[in-house]
């Protein structure tokens, strides 16, 4: 623990020499460890960067929710009491209930600003007439290196989307979203001609299926079973290619694709 810690002063003082903003992320991609190996070394981040001279200035609502999702990467949702939230930001309880009146207004807030199926669905919105044999891939390449950095966040997304009470809410919302999106953007690909006429619910789970089963299983797992497993942007060429070519219409080329 005490060899870990050193390297991460060093990767910190490094980083900030250079006038980076030493994040959780930066720092354990630094150090060569993993976001939660980061977070068992060092408890507080903000304690922890702080005492290098570096000074957050974070707003309240930025540091409590920065704080939730250190609780959530640790922990799971189960972790995400509003005492412990309050305690890691170092944030009265009172600014707490005053931004967040409970763990749904708070969750919801993770859900709407670091989902990164959010980001998806904007894009998605942002171009609905892309080809996807040029489309599709690159979009899911830029996905995945948001999605292994919320890991933790998306698995409980989705297992809050799983379950039926008003407290899951947000986590349904996001993933509705989000399907909803792709799901209208096959429908116009389909309609061009572009992609095999199917239903389009089904083609989303085909596409996003695979790809948030290979992100929240925690992709270095795969290579403890399968020795010399592909990269994540290896992988993803894969499972796109070969949905292309299922949905694909007769003929039909998905040229930069793998096959």
């Amino acid at each position: 623990m005490t060899d870990s810690r050193a390297q991460l002063e060093e990767a910190a003082r490094r980083l900030i020499d250079q006038g980076v903003r030493p994040t959780p992320e930066s720092l354990a991609a630094a150090a060569g460890i993993s976001r939660s190996t980061y977070f068992r070394t060092v408890g507080s981040h903000r304690e922890f960067v702080g005492s290098l001279g570096w000074n957050e200035g974070a707003s309240p609502r930025r540091r409590l929710l920065e704080a939730a999702l250190e609780l959530i990467d640790e922990s799971g949702v189960s972790g995400l009491g509003m005492d412990a939230v309050a305690a890691r930001a170092e944030t009265s309880r009172a600014t707490l209930y005053r931004l967040f009146p409970n763990k749904a207004a708070l969750f919801s807030a993770l859900a709407s600003e670091y989902a990164p199926l959010q980001m998806l669905r904007r894009v998605l919105e942002q171009n609905p007439v892309r080809d996807p044999a040029e489309f599709i891939l690159p979009l899911l390449r830029a996905a995945i290196p948001r999605l292994l950095q919320r890991r933790g966040l998306l698995r409980a997304i989705l297992a809050e989307a799983a379950m039926d009470s008003p407290d899951t809410d947000p986590g349904r919302a996001v993933v509705a979203d989000s399907y909803r999106a792709l799901a209208t953007y096959l429908e116009v690909q389909m309609d061009a001609g572009r992609l095999r006429r199917t239903d389009s619910a089904a083609a989303v789970q085909a596409l996003l299926g695979p790809v948030l089963f290979y992100v929240v299983v925690r992709p270095d797992a795969w290579l403890e079973d399968q020795g010399d497993a592909k990269s994540a942007d290896g992988m993803i060429n894969e499972m796109v290619g070969i949905w292309l070519r299922g949905m694909r219409p007769d003929g039909a080329s998905t040229d930069g694709v793998s096959s």
